[in-house]
């Protein structure tokens, strides 16, 4: 659907260009689909004449952090928080970043900032448990069990929940959430952008997880 949106767009600019607010959904349907280096094209433009958008900063933030230049996204994202410090989203960027950069202290505070400002902020709790330092899992399970989640926030839920489950030991856990996160992979997830941060989290550490096992379970 990502795609199709993309190609809705791109019609609507060829004969409107100046039309920022469609540039801004076409820059976040790329990111998604991990077209991101499109993404950043449209986001200058859309930051140029929207200098304020919250939004279109972190997008732009992880676009950057995407195709490997994490410094000028970290600066995105410290930028971002100097001006709206409750943006919980940027808060999360901003600790997987000093995560994967080795800074895993740094990084954690910033993910328990994130997960303080939004409980539900499923991007925060995975990072977060991949980093090896939460281990709440009674807290993800009554996430799941509230409801209301997107697919692809169950899916990162159920992956934090593997990782988990595979440092206490009990592998029978482990393997139904990461099957259960398996069962939520759907086309239009940012399937490169996805296992870019499983991988650059797994180098900041010595003990990667065995469960989700293989790159091409988490997907």
């Amino acid at each position: 659907r990502y795609e199709a949106a993309i190609t809705e767009f791109d019609a609507v600019l060829a004969e409107v260009p100046d039309l920022v607010i469609i540039r801004a959904q076409r820059a976040r349907a790329l990111q998604h689909v991990g077209r991101s280096a499109e993404a950043i094209e449209d986001l200058a433009i859309v930051l140029e004449a929207t200098p304020d958008d919250e939004d279109a900063w972190i997008v732009y933030g992880a676009a950057l952090a995407n195709v490997g230049q994490s410094k000028k996204a970290e600066s995105v994202f410290r930028l971002t928080l100097a001006k709206a410090p409750e943006s919980a989203l940027a808060s999360a960027h901003l600790g997987m970043l000093c995560t994967h950069d080795g800074r895993v202290d740094e990084g954690y505070r910033h993910l328990e900032r994130a997960i303080e400002l939004n409980p539900r902020l499923a991007t925060a709790y995975f990072a977060a448990a991949w980093s090896g330092r939460f281990n709440d899992a009674k807290r993800l399970e009554a996430l799941l069990e509230d409801g209301g989640l997107s697919r692809d926030d169950e899916m990162l839920l159920h992956f934090a929940l593997a990782r988990i489950y595979d440092r206490r030991g009990d592998v029978d856990q482990a393997a139904s959430h990461a099957a259960s996160g398996n069962g939520l992979k759907r086309i239009g997830f940012n399937r490169a952008g996805h296992l870019r941060l499983v991988e650059e989290i797994e180098r900041a550490f010595t003990a990667p997880a065995s469960v989700p096992s293989g790159r091409d379970d988490v997907s």
